[in-house]
C-alpha cells in the first residue's frame, strides 16, 4: 500500500508572526498613553545667588509693608468713621441735656416759692397751733418735677474705646461736662429726698393743723433743709452754665440769694469774680495754640453766689 504523502505547508519564521493581542489593540486605540512625559531635573547649580537672595527678602518685606499699610489705612478710615458717629451721638445727647437743663431751671422757679410757702405755713402753725387751712398764709404743695440727664452716648463712647482716637482736650471737656451734669443730678435727687422727708408727716396725720408742737418744729427743720438743698442744686446748675454757656437759662445769683434769704457784700462778689477771670485767663493760656477757645470754659468752682 502506497503511503499518501501529506502536502507541505510552508511555515513563516516565529519572529515575523504578527499575532494581535487585546493589549496591542488597546495600545493602538489609545496612542496618548505612549507619549513621553516631561522630565524636569533640578538644576545642578545653586538656586539663589546672594543678589537673588536679597531681592527675594526685599520683595517679602515690601509685601508685608504694603499689607500693613493697607490694614492701617482701613483702620484709619474706620476709626475716623467711628469718631464722626460718636461726635454726632454726643452732640445730639448734649442738645437733649441742654433742653432738660432749661426745664430743670423752669421747675426751680416754679417750685421754690411753693416750698417757701410750705415753710411759712408751718411757721404760722407754730405760732397759731390748730389754725384752720383758710387762715394759713397759703396752701401746702409738694409737687415738683425731677428730670434726669442722659449719658448713654457718653457711656457707649467709653465702652467702645473710641475716645482714644479723639483729641484729648476734647475728651477732657466732655468728661467735665458729664461730671457736672452728674453733680447737678445728684444734688437734685438729694433735694427731692429731703422733700419726701418733709412730706412724711402726712402718713400719720394729713391735717397739719392737728400736729403737736414738737412735730411742727420738726417740719420747720425738714422743710428748711429741703429748701436749702433745692437752692444748692440750683447753684450747681449756675456753675455748670458758667462753664458751658450753651446750657441755659440757669438760676441767677440774685434768685439763689433770695432762696436762702442771704445777702452778699458787693466787694466780696467783685473779688470772687476777679478770681474767676484770672483762672479763666490762665487756663486759656495753657491750651494748645491750634485749639479754639470757647468763652466761659474755665473750670469754675462751686461758688455759692
Amino acid at each position: 500500500m502506497t503511503d499518501r504523502a501529506e502536502p507541505n505547508v510552508p511555515q513563516a519564521p516565529a519572529e515575523s508572526a504578527e499575532v494581535a493581542t487585546p493589549q496591542d489593540a488597546e495600545k493602538r486605540s489609545n496612542p496618548e498613553i505612549s507619549e513621553p512625559m516631561l522630565d524636569v531635573h533640578a538644576p545642578h547649580e545653586a538656586l539663589y545667588t546672594w543678589k537673588g537672595f536679597f531681592i527675594h527678602i526685599a520683595t517679602i518685606v515690601i509685601g508685608l509693608l504694603i499689607a500693613i499699610g493697607l490694614e492701617q489705612t482701613v483702620e484709619f478710615f474706620h476709626h475716623r468713621h467711628q469718631v464722626a458717629e460718636t461726635r454726632e451721638a454726643l452732640r445730639i445727647e448734649r442738645v437733649i441735656n441742654a433742653n432738660r437743663f432749661a426745664y430743670t431751671t423752669e421747675d426751680f422757679y416754679r417750685f421754690l416759692p411753693k416750698l417757701a410757702t410750705n415753710l411759712a405755713i408751718f411757721q404760722y402753725l407754730g405760732l397759731h397751733q390748730g389754725a384752720p387751712p383758710e387762715q394759713w398764709p397759703g396752701r401746702l404743695s409738694w409737687y415738683s418735677n425731677s428730670i434726669d440727664y442722659s449719658n448713654s452716648a457718653w457711656e457707649a463712647a467709653q465702652g467702645d474705646g473710641v475716645l482714644r482716637y479723639m483729641p484729648q482736650l476734647e475728651v477732657r471737656r466732655m468728661a467735665e461736662l458729664y461730671h457736672r451734669l452728674k453733680e447737678c443730678e445728684d444734688a437734685k435727687n438729694e433735694a427731692r429726698f429731703a422733700k419726701y422727708q418733709a412730706m412724711r408727716f402726712a402718713i400719720s396725720n394729713p391735717d397739719a393743723s392737728q400736729l403737736p408742737a414738737a412735730m411742727i418744729e420738726r417740719e420747720i427743720d425738714l422743710i428748711s433743709d429741703a429748701l436749702q438743698r433745692f437752692v444748692l442744686a440750683a447753684n450747681k446748675q449756675r456753675n455748670l452754665s458758667k462753664a458751658f454757656p450753651d446750657f441755659k437759662p440757669a438760676p441767677t445769683g440774685e434768685d439763689i440769694q433770695r432762696g436762702l434769704h442771704m445777702h452778699w457784700n458787693a466787694d466780696d462778689v467783685a473779688a470772687v469774680d476777679g478770681q474767676d477771670e484770672r483762672l479763666r485767663q490762665f487756663e486759656e493760656s495753657q491750651r494748645p495754640p491750634s485749639t479754639e477757645s470757647t468763652p466761659g470754659h474755665a473750670a469754675h468752682g462751686d461758688s455759692s453766689r
